[in-house]
């Protein structure tokens, strides 16, 4: 394969195995790409200060030279820490939302830092913080909230977001938009907002075209990323996104990032 001019990988499924944990396979392909002047770049739906926080644990730290966060919403370059923002939810799309879905079994969040701020603490919202390693702190969401945000995160079981789900179709917004990224997160993000518009970024500030980036993903919140630039599915995707890559590698469990990087570029 030739001509790729930035490697960007998803983190969860993706980039970390199911032990959440860093593959030795992934951390050989990011050195040898680097080796070769070709940067690497983590796109994820997490804010960046919760992605700091596991890079040592995960055998990154000095490894990353951008960070693609909250969905697009944040992009960092990470020897200058220089810092973009754009599209984020306005505070009234964020009180507006709340009053559609508070009233179901669900934890209504945003992040601030490594905390994940919320009115309701709910089974799946315990269970997220643990999982993640992040901080809970209950509020009353409507007083707390006073700012723009990256985006918002709707913590509830499966069959509660299948509800959360319908309810946004029916509705069908032009001030937000919604997508689960897992059976128990519904992400909630401006329309102008993706993991694209925060790649793009990284492409004007490279002088590249998306054709010169590679990614790599498994989850519907990839779709986008995956379907722009040059899409590698893990063998753990789910269909729809296995059928808009160009690629396939292995599973997150078996390093599937690192042995394509390894033995395709």
């Amino acid at each position: 394969m030739e001509n790729v001019k930035l490697v960007v990988s998803d983190i969860d499924g993706t980039l970390i195995d199911s032990h959440l944990e860093c593959p030795k396979r992934n951390v050989e392909g990011i050195d040898y790409i680097r080796s070769q002047g070709i940067p690497f770049a983590i796109a994820t739906g997490r804010p960046f200060k919760m992605v700091e926080k596991n890079l040592k644990q995960w055998d990154l730290e000095n490894r990353c030279d951008y960070f693609v966060c909250n969905n697009g919403a944040t992009v960092i370059d990470y020897k200058t820490k220089k810092e973009f923002n754009q599209n984020c939810l306005s505070k009234e799309t964020l009180h507006m939302i709340y009053d559609l879905f508070h009233d179901l079994e669900a934890s209504i969040c945003v992040y601030e830092g490594d905390t994940l701020v919320t009115d309701k603490i709910t089974e799946a919202y315990e269970y997220r913080c643990k999982v993640a390693h992040i901080h809970k702190k209950q509020v009353d969401f409507k007083e707390y909230v006073q700012t723009d945000y990256p985006k918002m995160l709707i913590v509830s079981s499966n069959e509660v977001q299948k509800e959360i789900i319908k309810r946004f179709e029916q509705i069908k917004p032009d001030s937000y938009r919604m997508f689960a990224s897992s059976s128990i997160l519904t992400e909630v993000v401006n329309p102008n907002l993706s993991k694209v518009a925060g790649i793009d970024v990284l492409c004007k500030q490279l002088h590249i075209k998306r054709e010169n980036v590679l990614c790599f993903g498994d989850e519907m919140n990839d779709y986008e990323m995956l379907s722009h630039f040059v899409g590698v599915a893990m063998e753990n995707a789910v269909q729809n996104v296995k059928e808009v890559c160009k690629f396939e590698t292995k599973s997150c469990d078996d390093g599937g990032v690192g042995e394509f990087l390894l033995t395709t570029l």
